[in-house]
């Protein structure tokens, strides 16, 4: 999945492999297990992990899943 966003000014491409419920938002936690809660507790301004599959603010800063370059 790719989506063009502004992130911090600057116009990017936030890309993932589209596989949210694999995702913890943890930094440190891996993916040893395969299937992570639909709120794993991390937020980021307000947002929690979508349960849609649409990029938001939690896609960019939380999920381990995901990366941003540069247009």
């Amino acid at each position: 999945m790719e989506t063009k966003i502004k992130f911090f000014t600057k116009d990017v491409i936030l890309s993932c492999d589209g596989k949210c419920d694999s995702a913890w938002g943890m930094n440190w936690h891996g993916k040893k297990e395969k299937v992570a809660p639909i709120d794993p507790g991390t937020y980021e301004g307000g947002h929690a992990k979508p349960v849609n599959k649409k990029h938001n603010k939690w896609c960019a800063r939380e999920c381990e899943r995901s990366d941003i370059k540069d247009v």
